[in-house]
């Protein structure tokens, strides 16, 4: 029986496990060009998307900047902490969206031991409900049996998890009461890591980001990825005012809305963006009148005479004939005049309701895109 070409996935999941460490993504893209030729105009690109769409399937860990990681090497040895909702507590199971993204719901279950080594028996059962700041509408669990009351767990305690297995995924878990929780130890990397999502969420304003994609890469690079864990990432992120915590899994943009968002979002959600639609406007209100307290200083001093051009409203004008060409600017402005009175007047009037955009789409356009011809349906 003749053998199959080997896919990009497969050659991709080989290769990670012949590596520990990180690895430039040029090179595993040449090896698996070696065993799969590619024809097309850029044959890094299905490569690429591979990794970025079907990542957990492949093996590897983007971690930007041309640069990979196998998966099994940034998961090993690994720790995070869970801290379980009452409702969890109650009901003797553990949600696994507190897992994610070392534990990826697109996989089997994950194994569970106690911190002796002996396994928990576990079972899948559906959490339903909400919880502080984050809502599930049905998310999985994972059924602990007597795991807490074994080891005296009480509402507030911590869950240390530390990830002993990567074939199969294995993870540990020990109490820690919320007493004992050593806050000056994980100072600086719980700020590391924060400030590693919202520098990723500051590059991906308008779009929410999978923890595959931010959160793994943070833990991956990160020389404390297997010491005492900081809290959960999630509460990280819910509680920095950059950034918000969607569905209780994504990453986005605190001024990020979905269109849903805006239909059915909750009385306090929308609180919270009127709140931001307001203190982003003081900030803007703060810095123009900065602006015109330094415009007008300079104007005192003789730098310049306060008149400026309205570069945002310059029109082209070609001279067909000459084959030359100016910008026209329909007039200038006093720039060291409040024109804010002015503007909010225009905006009541409905001034600016007329104005005009070109969206329409010009298919000619479609020429100058380039489409990756190898594609791969596995």
């Amino acid at each position: 029986m003749e053998q199959s070409e080997p896919t990009i996935s497969s050659i991709l999941l080989e290769l990670a496990a012949e590596y520990s460490g990180i690895v430039p993504e040029r090179e595993v893209f040449e090896r698996v060009l070696a065993r799969r030729p590619s024809q097309a105009k850029d044959p890094y690109a299905s490569i690429r998307n591979k990794l970025r769409y079907d990542a957990i399937e492949t093996g590897w860990v983007r971690l930007g900047g041309g640069e990979l990681i196998p998966r099994q090497a940034a998961l090993q040895g690994l720790r995070f902490r869970v801290i379980p909702s009452n409702e969890e507590f109650t009901g003797d199971m553990i949600s696994r969206v507190w897992l994610i993204p070392f534990a990826s719901l697109r996989q089997p279950a994950p194994q569970l031991e106690d911190a002796d080594g002996r396994p928990i028996q576990t079972n899948s059962t559906h959490l339903l409900g909400s919880e502080g700041s984050f809502t599930f509408f049905s998310s999985e669990a994972q059924t602990l049996g007597d795991w807490f009351r074994r080891t005296g767990f009480e509402p507030g305690d911590s869950v240390l998890v530390t990830i002993t297995c990567t074939e199969p995924l294995t993870l540990q878990l020990e109490r820690e009461p919320a007493a004992a929780f050593r806050a000056d130890a994980v100072a600086a990397q719980e700020q590391a890591l924060i400030e590693a999502l919202a520098a990723q969420i500051a590059r991906n304003r308008s779009n929410m980001l999978f923890p595959d994609d931010a959160v793994l890469p943070a833990y991956a690079r990160a020389p404390w990825r297997a010491s005492y864990p900081g809290r959960p990432w999630q509460q990280l992120v819910a509680a920095d005012r950059r950034m918000q915590l969607v569905d209780g899994m994504y990453l986005a943009d605190s001024s990020f809305r979905r269109p849903l968002d805006m239909l059915f979002g909750d009385q306090q959600q929308e609180q919270r963006w009127q709140e931001q639609d307001r203190e982003l406007l003081d900030q803007i209100n703060a810095f123009q009148a900065e602006l015109l307290v330094s415009r007008r200083d300079a104007a005192m001093r003789g730098i310049w005479n306060g008149v400026a051009p309205r570069a945002s409203t310059g029109r082209m004008i070609f001279d067909m004939r000459e084959g030359t060409s100016q910008v026209i600017h329909p007039g200038t402005v006093d720039a060291l005049i409040d024109h804010t009175a002015e503007i909010e007047q225009r905006v009541e009037r409905g001034d600016f309701a007329d104005e005009e955009w070109d969206d329409e789409f010009d298919p000619e356009e479609l020429e100058d895109l380039e489409f990756d011809s190898d594609f791969e349906g596995d």
